[in-house]
């Protein structure tokens, strides 16, 4: 299952246009955002102000020093039937002509002990001479591969882990980010400026706007590593809903 691709607004651009739009025609629209654009619209002394700033950073980072993102890491819980398809997938698909690694592929009851099975390692947009699958493409280079492994617990429960390493460029993009120049500096609560409730009016800071650029690009990464376990599970015929 493919996570859904949804169009992001830029909340903050989108803001100032209904300011605006409430400075030109404030018949139109609730007293409060009167207020705020009398305060706030695109000509206003604190906009000009705002714009004079100067930038509190050139560039920002998610480790302070020499650090490495090196792996994201995915854990679920499995029932009886999606290990079977699991234990069929791995005996199909591996590399391995006696499949020796994939024989503890079943289920425990509440007496078993717990273990642990190293199902093996998947190369991503490249070949691995030493792996247990052959490769799987992507449109991403984020990723050398991904190593999956199974943890099964007395009780019955049975846990399938994706642990997928990244490449220099995972790091790389989360490392001495650009900062631009800010042209943006207001967002409102919600746009739904009739609604009853309080509609409040943040303020923006370099700072926010800072964390913003960088939480971007670390939630692309993440979405591109969802989709790649997401293939990787259809494939195995595993059906997990998104969160």
């Amino acid at each position: 299952m493919k996570t859904p691709q949804i169009l992001k607004i830029n909340r903050s651009r989108f803001t100032q246009r209904i300011i605006d739009f409430a400075f030109k025609h404030p018949k139109l629209v609730p007293g409060y955002l009167q207020f705020y654009a009398q305060e706030h619209n695109s000509a206003s002394e604190w906009m000009k102000k705002k714009k004079e700033e100067k930038p509190q950073y050139s560039s920002i980072s998610l480790f302070e020093g020499d650090l490495h993102w090196k792996a994201i890491s995915y854990s679920m819980l499995i029932n009886d039937d999606e290990l079977k398809n699991l234990k069929k997938w791995a005996e199909k698909k591996s590399l391995f002509v006696d499949g020796v690694r994939n024989r503890n592929i079943v289920s425990r009851t509440f007496d078993n002990n717990s273990g642990w099975v190293n199902i093996g390692y998947i190369s991503i947009n490249h070949d691995g001479y030493t792996d247990g699958f052959n490769p799987f493409y992507i449109k991403d280079e984020y990723f050398n591969g991904v190593s999956i492994s199974l943890t099964k617990y007395s009780a019955g429960l049975s846990f399938l882990t994706f642990y997928i390493m990244l490449k220099e460029r995972g790091s790389g993009e989360v490392k001495h980010v650009n900062v631009p120049v800010m042209n943006d500096f207001l967002e409102l609560d919600t746009f739904n400026i009739f609604s009853r409730k309080n509609v409040g009016l943040k303020l923006k800071s370099y700072h926010e706007f800072s964390k913003d650029i960088l939480m971007d690009k670390m939630v692309c990464i993440e979405n591109s590593s969802r989709n790649f376990i997401y293939a990787v599970l259809k494939e195995i015929k595993i059906n997990k809903q998104e969160d």
